[in-house]
Parts: structure tokens; sequence; C-alpha cells
């Protein structure tokens, strides 16, 4: 009779379990829904702001811009940003980033060169505390919802240290979003800006043409 009570208990515990678990899941779709919606119509921008640096950056070399951002000098230290989330129960988003994260490190083991991490998100803080990695002076604990005013003192502490010689490259980290169920670690350069050695499609050259013809009739003095 115990056995048969101890049953029942454990079958309505397991349905309760069940029905948080449908709540959650149900939850997490919503909020999915709502970060793709914005990434995707943040998209364009993206893209049309892209095709507007490489434009400048393959200006003649007698028009050719001059900016400290632009600056290439010799390596001797680096800054990666690394961005990840700030809770887990996302599969092996944060696993496989850092993995990858720590093979770069690992590539680098006797380089002259030293790297340093500017932390984004509490994942990423969390982990790489444990792994006694080096990181930068500040860090983000929080990376969802990153406030306006938070990305641009990153903006702004990462310029400031490429235009003082703090660092002389930085590298951002992060996991690409390939699908729901697919998230690719991905390393892409942010300074020194360079043009990109992606091969471009048909649509993103002619979409850089436009813009730069755009941007010749506007703002061109010649």
């Amino acid at each position: 009779m115990n056995n048969l009570r101890e049953i029942k208990g454990r079958l309505r515990s397991i349905r309760k379990n069940k029905q948080i678990l449908s709540a959650m899941k149900m939850v997490s779709a919503v909020k999915l829904r709502r970060i793709q919606a914005v990434v995707q119509v943040s998209r364009p921008y993206a893209q049309r702001l892209e095709a507007l640096v490489q434009t400048l950056l393959d200006l003649p070399e007698g028009r050719a811009l001059q900016h400290p951002l632009l600056l290439r000098r010799s390596v001797h230290r680096i800054l990666w940003v690394v961005i990840s989330t700030d809770r887990g129960l996302c599969g092996s988003l944060n696993t496989n980033l850092f993995r990858f994260i720590q093979q770069a490190l690992r590539e680098r083991a006797g380089a002259k060169s030293a790297v340093a991490l500017l932390l984004i998100g509490r994942k990423a803080g969390d982990f790489f505390k444990r792994a006694q990695a080096k990181a930068a002076d500040f860090r983000i604990e929080q990376a969802y919802p990153l406030a306006e005013a938070q990305a641009e003192m990153i903006v702004r502490q990462v310029c400031d240290l490429y235009r003082k010689g703090q660092v002389d490259q930085v590298d951002l980290f992060y996991a690409q979003c390939k699908s729901t169920l697919q998230q690719i670690p991905a390393k892409v350069p942010l300074l020194p800006v360079a043009p990109s050695t992606r091969p471009a499609g048909g649509l993103q050259r002619s979409e850089e043409r436009r813009v730069g013809k755009e941007c010749r009739s506007r703002w061109s003095p010649y």
C-alpha cells in the first residue's frame, strides 16, 4: 500500500514538472522569436553600414582615409572581446564558444604578443575566472538586454585603448547562430579596420557600388 502511494506521488510530481517545463518552453520560444525579429530587422542596416565602410576603404591611394583606427602597427598587445549569455539552458552555445577561445589561446602559447579578454555576459566572466585567463580592466556582467549607454561605453573604451596604443589588435568572439539548433563559434577582426577578405556575392557587390556612388555624389569634394 505504501509503495502504491509512493508511486502515485511520484507520478503527480512528474506531471507537475512536465507542466512547468512546458510553460518554460513556451516562454523561451516567445523570447527567441522576439530576439530573432530584432536581429532580422537590424541586419539590413548592418549590411548597409558594412558596404559603406568597404567603399570608403577601397578609395584610391591619393584619396585614402587617414584615421587612427585604420593605422596598422606591430602587434604586441591583443584584446579579445568575448560575448556570451547571462544564463544557461542554451545547449552547447557557451561551451563551444569557450572551447574555441581556449583552443585559440593554446595556439598562441609562446607568442610574443599578450592577449587580454574583455568579457561581456555573466557566463564568460564565471568561466574565465575559473580558467584564470587574463581579463581586461573592465567588463560587462549582463549581456542582455544591453543598454545603448553600455554599448557606447564598450565601443568608446575599445577605441580609446587602440588610439592610445595600449592594444594593437582587437578581435571579437561570439556564437554565430545559423539556426535554432546550430550555433557556430566565430572570430571577427575589429581593429584595425581593414577591407573585408570575404568573397562578395553579386548582390553585395552591387550594393557596395550603389552605396559608393551615393557617398561620392553626396560627400566627395572632387
